[in-house]
């Protein structure tokens, strides 16, 4: 017996709803694939963002390690350096309403507890979040020597880069001092200075009585020998309070005999 059409009709309708139904589902399998690769990347995007976040606090250290003051804190970039700014800092460039935030806390003395929270928009009816910590330690501290500086120390026991004794760590120093040649015109005698030979031993050291400017002098004496590099030089040790010290050197000599064709040179 043949179909009727009001069974043709009932069949055609049948199919096109498994259609829309199957179809339906690919496109809610799909968008669901979608935003999950869309949150998988937003996840490995904030945790690099965390991680940049610990490592601009380990510059901001390396830089001055008063600067990792507790609390929290926001990042930037001045002349070309990362410095705190605020209590946060906007990534929302790099994802939706994107913030970060450091905070620091004491560990002890001489150590932080860097923490790196990155918060964003899911996309959703929450906020995500993702840390990432480090502790750092004062690694640039030293303690001063006994005597380093001439005079005691006042409130702090540490020094930093400082062009003076006076102002090591934000604290004073009492009796601090910059000092002269001693003896430096060899007046009565060589004191304060040691003459040694300089490749060669045959070479001698002294002081003469009277010649030098305006009197005496000390006198390196190197015996006439062929085919011999050698010499000698008288010095003074002295004590510095501070990194990288200046020196002014005034160099008064002359040459008093030499064989022809030798040659001399003078180090300073």
């Amino acid at each position: 017996m043949p179909p009727s059409r009001g069974q043709s009709l009932i069949e055609i309708i049948v199919a096109m709803a498994v259609f829309v139904l199957a179809i339906s589902a690919i496109f809610a399998i799909s968008g669901s694939s979608f935003k999950n690769s869309q949150k998988t990347q937003e996840y490995f995007l904030a945790k690099e963002i965390a991680r940049e976040g610990v490592e601009a606090s380990r510059a901001i250290r390396d830089n001055n390690w008063a600067n990792l003051t507790n609390g929290d804190h926001g990042l930037t970039i001045n002349n070309n350096q990362w410095i705190f700014q605020g209590t946060e800092d906007d990534v929302s460039a790099q994802l939706p309403q994107g913030k970060r935030k450091i905070n620091i806390s004491d560990l002890g003395t001489d150590r932080k507890l860097i923490v790196a929270t990155v918060a964003w928009d899911n996309g959703g009816a929450s906020i995500d979040q993702l840390q990432s910590s480090t502790i750092l330690t004062n690694w640039q501290k030293t303690t001063v020597p006994p005597s380093y500086c001439h005079g005691a120390a006042r409130a702090c026991d540490t020094f930093v880069a400082s062009p003076t004794c006076s102002t090591q760590d934000g604290c004073l120093w009492t009796n601090a001092f910059s000092g002269a040649t001693t003896n430096p015109g060899f007046t009565s005698n060589s004191t304060g200075w040691t003459g040694a030979d300089w490749l060669w031993s045959a070479t001698t050291e002294t002081r003469v009585a009277t010649g030098g400017n305006p009197g005496g002098f000390i006198r390196i004496r190197v015996p006439k020998t062929r085919n011999i590099l050698g010499g000698g030089y008288w010095r003074q040790a002295f004590t510095t309070t501070v990194a990288n010290p200046t020196a002014t050197v005034s160099f008064d000599w002359k040459n008093i005999a030499y064989a022809s064709g030798g040659t001399v040179t003078a180090y300073v």
